[in-house]
């Protein structure tokens, strides 16, 4: 039989193990292994973007650029021969990277944090992320979930501790790059806050640890029923502190609170409150006189300082006089009742409140004598009076007896 030989048609060997070198939100970078043919050097390749693009090319590799985030793109690539066979293809699907969430808040508690996020709602597939929530301190705890909400809470955190929040959006097997944000958990309050009255113008602050946890120092806040709060901070070893220059007698409101300071962060606790009162100031320049009559004392004495509700003034242990009012500079009052020509202690006391100064001023006083001089010197006239008319008497009725005389 004569004619020619037709021969038939040798298709190449498919590409394998298609792999990714590299992704992006916008770019894929792929990469294959060539068919373990003879004439594999003159074989160029079919690659094709499902739905997107197609190209040819003699490398065992493609860039696709241009590409939307978070989108599922599948290549199929052909091995083709100089005559323009071609193998069966290789696919492989993948996802772009998805971009971060965005505008990633947070609120904390001692051992609680929430945080939120928004969506990236550039990109095609948002409402279908679901996210990987991460989070890590400074002493190596750190735990992770993936959660489908742009929300979470974080719990069993150690109070006045710094973590580092991440979130990344996840789509297939693609996930972006994570959205941070550090947070500081609040301190825990200190415990067992004392107040006690050093003077009248001074009162000291004592109080222990918090029960766990980081603080940096300790806050105090004091104010009186006229002025505003003053603040005073002291570092995390002070246990003790001073208040100074305070008001006698005056009601005072004193905070106490632990506070956190790390990565320009600075977080509170919740306070410690005592209300206090000074003690009264005593009273100065304190003086006595007699008045006339023999049945009063006059007492006046310079105006305490401060705040008081009442100045007591105790006679001898056995009454009491209270003064609520005095003048601007001096106060003075009268003790009636007395008895002439008898020496008196009187104690003044200071009273604010329930609070009263810490001891009594003292002065002994006598009350006047003129009227007990007075009666016991016509005392003594009636006396001599009364011998004279007796005399007189016994003399008119017993005449002879001036014989004797």
């Amino acid at each position: 039989m004569n004619g020619v030989l037709q021969s038939t048609p040798i298709h190449p060997s498919p590409v394998s193990d298609i792999t990714l070198t590299s992704k992006s939100t916008n770019e894929i970078n792929y990469h294959w292994t060539v068919p373990n043919n003879t004439r594999v050097a003159q074989y160029y390749y079919n690659v094709t973007l499902v739905n997107v693009a197609l190209i040819s090319t003699q490398n065992n590799n493609y860039t696709a650029n241009e590409l939307q985030p978070g989108e599922e793109y599948t290549v199929c690539i052909e091995s083709v021969t100089p005559e323009n066979t071609s193998s069966t293809s290789t696919c492989l699907s993948n996802y772009t990277n998805p971009n971060a969430p965005v505008n990633l808040t947070s609120s904390e508690g001692t051992t609680t944090a929430h945080v939120s996020w928004s969506a990236p709602s550039s990109d095609v597939n948002y409402q279908i992320y679901t996210y990987l929530l991460s989070w890590s301190s400074s002493n190596h705890l750190s735990g992770s979930k993936v959660i489908n909400e742009t929300s979470a809470s974080l719990n069993d955190l150690i109070p006045g501790s710094l973590y580092n929040v991440s979130v990344r959006s996840l789509i297939g097997d693609a996930q972006s790059v994570g959205e941070s944000h550090p947070i500081l958990t609040d301190p825990l309050p200190p415990k067992h806050l004392l107040v006690s009255a050093e003077s009248e113008t001074e009162a000291v602050l004592e109080w222990g640890d918090p029960a766990s946890g980081g603080y940096s120092g300790f806050q105090i806040f004091y104010s009186d029923t006229n002025s505003s709060t003053a603040i005073n901070s002291v570092n995390q070893d002070v246990r003790q502190y001073k208040l100074t220059n305070l008001t006698p007698g005056e009601f005072y409101n004193i905070r106490l609170r632990s506070f956190k300071t790390e990565a320009s962060i600075r977080k509170n606790s919740t306070e410690e409150k005592r209300n206090f009162q000074t003690v009264p100031a005593q009273v100065s320049s304190l003086q006595c006189s007699a008045v006339s009559g023999g049945y009063s004392l006059s007492l006046d004495w310079g105006n305490p300082a401060g705040r008081w509700t009442e100045i007591e003034v105790d006679v001898s242990n056995e009454d009491i006089k209270k003064v609520e009012k005095c003048g601007p500079d001096q106060c003075e009052t009268r003790i009636n009742g007395l008895s002439p020509a008898r020496y008196y202690t009187l104690a003044v006391t200071t009273v604010s409140g329930e609070k009263r100064s810490f001891k009594a001023i003292s002065i002994q006083c006598q009350t006047d004598t003129t009227c007990v001089i007075v009666g016991s010197l016509f005392g003594i006239l009636i006396l001599i009076c009364f011998v004279v008319f007796l005399v007189l008497f016994i003399l008119r009725q017993y005449p002879d007896l001036l014989r004797y005389v």
